[in-house]
């Protein structure tokens, strides 16, 4: 009774997938795909209140509501940062928590410490600037979830890829080496 309260802390749940762990897809049965009547009935009545909605004029204030609705949706989000030389780093964090959480947990598995960009997997937005490190997740749209690619840095992309030439390794370690084990022997 007189105890401080313990508060929750999100499980990460880090993973290291190796490339062939990364590439494989869920296989489903084939009944997952059969649907029952009263579900198409569901979805017709779903399409039809979409459709009168959008054409209904709204209210910023609607608007904004219906955008609030569908952002407490989801409460996590997996987040899958693919590097360069295959291997693909797995999180879980809060669609409220900052990207700079995301920043932050590749930042720790990394071998070293060295500044990087994450991008979206098409590369249509980079997260470099800091500006998107104090924007929540659900406010990127990185829910339920996002694969994300990582690159260092242009400042030292040029001197790391001097020194891998001097090393004569075709590839530089991206992931703590611990980590890269543990994945090893759970392939």
């Amino acid at each position: 009774m007189t105890a401080e309260p313990v508060t929750a802390e999100l499980d990460r749940g880090l993973r290291v997938l190796m490339p062939s762990q990364a590439k494989l897809r869920v296989q489903l049965p084939p009944d997952f795909f059969s649907v029952s009547a009263e579900e198409i009935k569901r979805e017709q009545q779903a399409r039809t209140e979409a459709v009168e909605r959008e054409g209904m004029l709204r209210t910023k204030a609607m608007r904004e509501r219906e955008e609030q609705r569908e952002k407490r949706k989801y409460r996590y989000t997996l987040i899958r940062i693919r590097f360069p030389d295959g291997l693909v780093l797995q999180g879980t964090f809060s669609v409220y928590e900052h990207f700079s959480a995301v920043t932050e947990f590749v930042q720790d598995c990394l071998e070293y410490p060295l500044p990087f960009v994450l991008h979206e997997a098409g590369g249509a937005k980079k997260f470099d600037d800091e500006s998107s490190q104090q924007v929540s997740l659900v406010d990127l749209k990185l829910v339920p979830s996002a694969l994300l690619t990582f690159a260092w840095h242009p400042d030292v992309k040029d001197e790391i890829e001097m020194q891998m030439r001097q090393t004569g390794l075709e590839q530089s370690a991206f992931l703590n080496c611990q980590l890269v084990e543990r994945a090893m022997m759970s392939d």
